[in-house]
This record gives structure tokens, sequence and C-alpha cells, in this order.
């Protein structure tokens, strides 16, 4: 390792000017260095980081877990606290290297281990040192590398070198790296990458997946094994193996079958059956979340999740995939990447793209898609896992799908407000809502996981209108398959009403609309990956000794990206508001994002105009 601290020294010399001539951020990632070998079909992997600390909060970087399993190893764990001119302050202890479980509560993930340490300095800026080395015996990727470490910390320098033998196939994928070279050494082919990053700024509303900016490079092997052969020249070879493991994980005990049996007697629709037991599952098994998106691909059994009642999500799919044969109904493993944004597959690179299992359940009239980790409705994608690519596991036939595209009545808010004036001032509002798409998925998990309150200020911090003072809420699900949910509020206001001598200025409540920057300050595309659909009723009561004098004028804005309508009522001194907008599910990039921010511009600014005057008898 010394002709590697060599190299590393010279670049931490170097990046001192970028310290000195940027503002600082919590943490630069001075230099990463990776160096993957495989030999005789085992995978070496040694990584050094030399991180600068800054300030207090750049510490986070100085608590360092080093995962590995049964099929991986940890050695050579090294540490030191150096000056910025490579003088060594401190050095790693061995003896302070501990070892944890990933989920120490949960004896299914005891494989999954972690080796953790702290190093940390009083006087900033310091340089953390460490590297490690990580043997495999059992890999899908030879290579994951994407050498940031935040969002907002810089990376000045960044190296990866890939050996394997000549007779080695693999395949790679890359985007945003500096410098790229290949050569081959006797009978081993080396490749190799450079890269930077220069820390993206705050992420925009509705921007576009962050991996994008990032620089990324993913290399697989043609051919692998990972608990049995498997292959990525193909989607299929890949769903094969995924298929082939599973197909022997699905008994379940004597115990369970009668248990099926018993809740499906006298049942004979077949959505009926599915829906029982999917219930079943909801009922009677818990979530633990465990991430697979860079491994750890083998469900446990149906008859662990059967005996002990949770499991991931691979583990809770295979379980009731499981249960639905053993029913009489087919239904296929499939493979998402959840998130709030949509990030597509790149289904030119078969690898391993997932961080989430779905079931797909074809029935005679309809395909079910079933998500085994949520106590949500039957037959439900919310927002994490709606409109993107699903890979279906079926034997010698594994296809790409697409999970169902959330449509406008899917996300539909309706609002019913009643404004009644108390004094000159001040208003009573009463908010009834039925809630959708986003606003259902957010309001279900604040009413099955929170309380009392904890519950009142998540609500008051995040659900109330600004300006409003929440006097009392009600969340109501109709039943637990119903996809809405109702949330009643009632507040007070004083900003709705003002008194200008004899004149009564009553505001009227605005949407809760995207806040689009300026064209000239955007820097990324715009990506809206469901649709906005917003409908609001409001009755405002003014008092009689007030004559009603000027209403707003109806309105419409009509754009290929929305529609915005708003129609105005006066009847003996209540005047209704029945008001709709709808922002299209788009993608739209930066040369045409001007159109689109005149649109909401438009609705914004009108909803910010539209007042109601009124005069003193």
């Amino acid at each position: 390792m010394n002709h590697i601290r060599l190299f590393l020294l010279g670049f931490i010399l170097v990046g001192l000017s970028v310290l000195v001539q940027a503002q600082q951020p919590d943490a630069v990632l001075l230099n990463q260095l990776t160096e993957v070998k495989i030999t005789a079909g085992k995978k070496i992997t040694i990584t050094h980081f030399d991180i600068v600390i800054n300030n207090r909060a750049g510490e986070r970087f100085c608590d360092v877990d080093i995962p590995y399993s049964k099929i991986s190893s940890v050695s050579n764990i090294e540490a030191t606290i150096k000056s910025l001119h490579g003088a060594i302050i401190k050095k790693l202890n061995k003896a302070d290297i501990k070892n944890r479980s990933a989920i120490s509560d949960i004896s299914l993930y005891e494989d999954n281990m972690v080796k953790e340490f702290t190093l940390k300095h009083n006087v900033y800026p310091y340089v953390l040192s460490y590297s490690y080395k990580v043997q495999e015996q059992q890999f899908l990727f030879v290579e994951y590398w994407v050498p940031v470490l935040e969002r907002n910390v810089p990376t000045v320098n960044a190296n990866l070198s890939i050996s394997v033998p000549i007779d080695y196939k693999i395949k790679f994928s890359n985007r945003n790296f500096v410098e790229f070279n290949t050569d081959t050494i006797n009978s081993t082919i080396i490749l190799s990458w450079k890269a930077k990053y220069d820390g993206v700024p705050d992420m925009e509303i509705f921007g576009p997946d962050i991996q994008t900016y990032l620089p990324v490079v993913k290399v697989v092997p043609s051919n692998f094994l990972y608990k049995n052969k498997g292959s990525f020249d193909s989607w299929e070879l890949y769903g094969n193996w995924q298929a082939k493991i599973n197909n022997t994980l699905q008994e379940l005990p004597a115990n369970e079958k009668l248990t099926i049996n018993s809740l499906l007697a006298g049942v004979t629709d077949q959505q009926e059956k599915i829906k029982k037991l999917y219930h079943y599952l909801q009922d009677e098994t818990r979530y633990i979340n465990v991430s697979i998106e860079t491994g750890g691909m083998i469900p446990y059994p149906a008859s662990y999740v059967a005996e002990n009642k949770f499991g991931d999500c691979k583990a809770l799919s295979n379980y009731f995939r499981a249960v639905l044969d053993f029913a009489g109904i087919k239904s296929y493993y499939s493979k998402v990447y959840a998130d709030n944004v949509i990030k597509p597959m790149d289904k030119s690179f078969p690898s391993q793209q997932s961080n989430h299992i779905i079931l797909c359940v074809p029935t005679e009239n309809d395909t079910i898609w079933l998500d085994c980790t949520s106590k949500g409705p039957f037959n439900y994608l919310g927002t994490f896992t709606q409109g993107r690519d699903a890979l279906v596991i079926n034997e010698f036939n594994s296809h790409f799908v697409q999970t169902p595209a959330l449509k406008p009545n899917d996300v539909k808010e309706l609002r019913k407000i009643k404004i009644q004036q108390l004094t000159e001032k001040q208003a009573q509002v009463d908010f009834e809502t039925i809630n959708k798409g986003e606003k259902f998925d957010q309001l279900l998990q604040l009413n099955k996981q929170f309380r009392d309150e904890s519950q009142k200020t998540i609500i008051r911090n995040n659900f109330v209108e600004s300006g409003f003072e929440l006097a009392d809420y009600q969340i109501q699900q109709p039943h637990r398959d119903s996809t809405f949910i109702i949330f009643n509020y009632q507040t007070k206001s004083n900003k709705l009403f003002q008194q200008y001598g004899n004149e009564l200025i009553t505001r009227t409540i605005p949407f809760e609309l995207p806040r689009f920057s300026k064209p000239s300050e955007r820097k990324y595309p715009v990506q809206i990956d469901f649709p906005i659909c917003k409908t609001d009723s409001q009755s405002y009561i003014i008092d009689s000794k007030y004559k009603i004098r000027s209403i707003p004028e109806d309105k419409i804005i009509t754009s290929e990206y929305g529609l915005y309508t708003f129609h105005v009522q006066n009847t003996n001194n209540e005047v209704t508001i029945t008001k709709t907008f709808l922002l299209n599910s788009l993608y739209v990039e930066l040369d045409k994002y001007i159109n689109l921010y005149n649109f909401i511009k438009k609705v914004t600014d009108f909803e910010n105009s539209a007042i109601i005057v009124s005069q003193l008898n």
C-alpha cells in the first residue's frame, strides 16, 4: 500500500488550492482510489479515501461503516488523521474497530454485518484517510462505482482500476467520467476511469433523478456465480437465474396450508380470493427494510416467513407468491426501482437495477399489482412504484412491463371550504378534503404510524395552509381498501378579511401550486411523474351588514401542460367559488421550460389577485 499512499499524497497537496479558492463545504472528497482485481473467480477490492473535514458538521464522515456478509470478508482496515500537508496526527487503534449486525435485533439478517469505527480530530481542517480490503466469493457487480459522498460534497479526484483475466468477460456502463483507458498486460486486461465531481446545487422542484448528474461506473460479469450460475448477457437469462432460485424457496409449512384453505372456504371468485389472502398477509406479517440495490438478491424461504411473520420485500413477495400458488393462482415476482422520482431502467445493460420487489398477478380481466410490504389498499401502487419499468420474472420469458401510471382522477384532491366571518378581521375556516395520490400516501402513513401530539404537530406544520391556526382535525379512511382518505380540519385565520374604511377586502384561498424558479435561474429539466389535480369549492359567508360590491371574473387558463378554471357565484351575501387545476405528468427540457413557467405564473398571479370587495350598508 505504500505506493498508493505516495500517489494520494500528491493529490492532497494539489487539491489545497481548490479548498482555498472555493467556499468551503462541510467536507471534500479529496481523493478516492478503488482497485478491483478478479483472480480465480474471486474479487478483491482495495479502496482508499482522503476526506477533508472542514467543520463539525463534516464529522459525519468520520463515522465509517464497512458492510460485509458470509460471502464477503473485510480486512486490512487502516485509518489516520493528517494535516493538510500530510503530517500524521493520529492513527486508528485496531481495538476501536467494532463488529455489529446490520440489523442487530432481527436474527434473519445476522449474516449482514458491519465493521465500524470513528476517528476524529478537534482542530479543523484535517484529513481523514482510510483504506480497507474486501474479498468476495460471489458477486453480481465487478464494481458499482459512485465516487461521491453526498450531493453537495465535491470530489476533487477519483480513480477506478479494474484488472481481469483476458478470458473473463465483462460489460460496463459509465457516465460523467473525465477519462477512460484500457490496456492489456500479459494475460490481464486493465480498465481505468478517472472522475471528479463539483457538487450539485440544491436540487430544484421536480428535478430529474440526481444520479443523472453523478459520475457512475457499473461493471458486471457476463457470467456470474451468486448461489447459482447466472448470466447478464440478456434480461431473459438474468430472469432465468432469479426464477430458478425462487422456485426452490416456495415450500409452505403444513399449518400454513391449513390456514389458507380455511380462509378460502366458500370463496369462489378469484379476485376475492387474492384480496382475502392479501389482507391475511398484511395482518399477519411485518416488513423489515433491507437494501437490495447492489446485492442481497436471495429471498428467505416462504417457510421462514410463514413461521416468523416478518421479512423484507424479497422475502414477503416470495412468501406471498407461494401462498397464491398453493391457492391455484399464478403470480410473478417483479423487480422495480421505487423512489420519489422515476428512474428508468437501462434496458440496454442487463444487470441488477432494482431496489424493490412487488407481485404481478394476471387475472382473466385485469392485472393486479401487489406491494407485499404495504399496509395500504389492495391492488394499489402508490406514487413510489407507479408508472415505471418492472422486470417480471418468469422462467424462460422474463420481460419488462410498465406498472400502471396514476391518472388525474387517481390523484385528485378535493377541498370543500366554508369561510364564516366572525369579526372584521377574523374568520372561521372549515376544510373538508378528500385526498388521493401523494396526499393519500402521506396521510395514510401519518394515520397508521403516528398518534396524539406528534401527529398533530406534523399536521400543523405540513398539512395546514400558511396563515391558518389549527383548532381540530379528523382523519378517516372509509375502509382498508379505499384509495382515498378524508381529512377534515377546522381553523381560524386573520389573513382573509381586511377592513379599509367602509370596505371589506376578502382574499380567496389559493391552491398550493409548485413554486418554480425563474427561467433564468432554472438549471435542470422538469420531471413530473404523475399529474397534479385539484378541485375547490369555497363558500364565503359575508356579514349581512356588508353589501358585496365586486367579485372576481370567471377565468380559464389553458396550456399544453395543463388547465385552470375559476367560476364564481354570489347569492344573498354568500359567494361560492369553484375552481380546478390540472398539471399533466410531463418531462420538460430547459429550452421549453419558459412555457411551463408562464402557465404556472399566470395561474399563481390570478390566484393571488382574486379578491371579494364588500361595502358597509
